[in-house]
């Protein structure tokens, strides 16, 4: 996500936010099953279960992609979808170490691809059975996460959250098909929400564990300035007039070292095709260079410039046809003034994975959500109507 995006989107939030603060405890069991038959096919089976305060919802899918022989003799490859959702038990022991789930459903199985006959064809088979029996193996992550969001003069919203997720293993049925677990867990949520910040996304899949480094220490600190434009016509656009533009500066210093600025000038023009009806012809000017950016202080004012090489590829929508070109290098720069109050969100997790795996991880983003001033690129000037000046701050470290 692009800094002033984050910093414009928890604005929002924060000034939306209802005054109660709720809270939330769910608890969940998931698995896959993945094999590939001698023909040279690949099937797939899927099923998650959770259980809120509010009852519990279980879903179920997968797809089977098989060699077929179809009616006139020929032979090409089937791909079959499957899907359905309900309700019924699921009991999870409190050590989160054991689990299962069983339930009917009605499934509706829909073929995609494979012979004339039967692409498209959608039948639904009642009543069948999903049944999930789980067994925690390894070590469990466990992570707590906080956010807050500060604007001088309005109430602060912020969110906590526990999760704890146990790996696990076992048998997945669904239908007439019962296949050992590839890949499965069983996981606890407690969010306890102030305001509507909402949780950044937890890595509560088993591929974070896969992820975790030996020793990772990470640090950076991002400088940013950025304006753009989005103009929509209203109405029927003739031939020949501008449908829509999209004119986006941003300017970021990593570390305080080098300075980078890129652009992007997208324009939609009506056009009328060799058939006669109207068509669109998109061209993109776009390009990034080494440059400079100066921020005041508090975020009031930034300017930034650069030399930048751009190109121009240009999208027909009446044929399909496309061309790039290289335009040379044009002058980029930003003069903006932000003009929203200071806002501060801060986003901190902690994780570990007994006995050995541990971390954490802290975001501060800081800066105003909204600018006014000019937007440049090449002979194009513009008066932005989002944008924003900002930093964020991270730091990280990985034990494990």
């Amino acid at each position: 996500m692009v800094l002033v995006v984050a910093l414009a989107g928890a604005g929002l939030a924060a000034q939306s936010a209802a005054a109660e603060s709720p809270s939330s405890r769910e608890v969940s069991a998931y698995a896959e099953a993945l094999w590939y038959p001698a023909d040279g096919g690949e099937h797939y089976l899927h099923t998650l279960a959770v259980r809120t305060s509010a009852g519990v919802s279980i879903g179920a899918d997968g797809y089977a992609r098989e060699p077929v022989t179809c009616a006139d003799g020929s032979t090409t490859e089937a791909f079959t979808y499957f899907s359905g959702a309900g309700t019924g038990p699921v009991t999870v022991t409190g050590a989160l170490d054991h689990a299962v789930v069983r339930t009917t459903l009605d499934l509706t199985y829909e073929t995609l691809l494979g012979c004339p006959e039967s692409v498209g064809q959608t039948v639904v088979a009642p009543d069948q059975a999903v049944l999930l029996v789980l067994d925690q193996v390894g070590a469990p992550l466990r992570e707590r996460s906080a956010a807050r969001i500060r604007i001088p003069g309005a109430r602060n919203d912020s969110y906590i959250q526990r999760v704890d997720l146990h790996r696990a293993a076992g048998t997945l049925t669904i239908g007439s098909e019962t296949r050992s677990t590839t890949s499965a867990g069983i996981e606890r949520d407690l969010t306890v929400t102030h305001g509507s910040v909402e949780a950044a996304g937890v890595l509560t899949t088993p591929s974070f564990f896969a992820d975790l480094a030996a020793v990772t220490r990470t640090r950076s600190t991002i400088l940013q300035a950025r304006g753009g434009l989005l103009e929509q016509a209203t109405g029927d656009p003739a031939p020949g007039s501008v449908l829509s533009r999209y004119v986006d500066v941003t300017a970021e210093t990593v570390d305080r070292t080098g300075t980078t600025v890129y652009a992007l000038v997208v324009t939609d023009t009506v056009v009328r095709c060799a058939d006669g009806a109207l068509g669109v012809v998109t061209t993109e000017r776009y390009g990034s260079a080494t440059g400079t950016l100066t921020v005041g202080p508090q975020y009031r004012t930034a300017q930034a410039t650069a030399t930048v090489p751009l190109t121009l590829t240009t999208f027909n929508g009446c044929d399909d046809s496309s061309s790039t070109v290289e335009l040379g290098a044009a002058p980029v720069r930003l003069d903006l003034m932000g003009t929203a109050a200071v806002m501060t969100a801060v986003d901190s997790r902690v994780f570990t994975s007994p006995p050995d795996v541990r971390g954490h991880e802290r975001t501060v983003l800081t800066g105003r959500g909204s600018v006014q001033g000019t937007v440049g690129v090449g002979d194009l000037t513009v008066t932005p109507t989002f944008g924003g000046i900002g930093q964020r701050k991270f730091a990280s470290q990985q034990v494990g």
